[in-house]
C-alpha cells in the first residue's frame, strides 16, 4: 500500500455473489499505516461464492493506492 503521510486509516472490504446485487461487508481493516504495509487478513470460516470485491477506504490522512491485491481461497 502507498500512503503519504502515514495515519490512522479505514479499509472496508466487501464481496458480492455473481447473482447478488448487494455488496457484503466482509471485514474492516481500521489502524495506523504508512508506506508499504501489508495488510492481511484470514476468515476463520470460507465465505462462498463470492465473485466480486470491492476495498473502499473511508478514512486516510492522505489519498491511498494500492500496489497489490491477492486473494486466496476454493473454487
Amino acid at each position: 500500500m502507498d500512503q503519504f503521510p502515514a495515519g490512522d486509516t479505514i479499509h472496508r472490504v466487501f464481496g458480492k455473489t455473481n447473482s447478488g446485487d448487494v455488496y457484503d461487508e466482509l471485514h474492516v481493516f481500521s489502524g495506523d499505516t504508512e508506506f508499504g504495509d501489508e495488510l492481511n487478513y484470514e476468515f476463520e470460516t470460507t465465505i462462498e461464492n463470492i465473485r466480486y470485491i470491492r476495498i473502499e477506504t473511508t478514512e486516510s490522512p492522505s489519498f491511498v493506492s494500492w500496489s497489490e491485491i491477492e486473494i486466496y481461497g476454493l473454487l
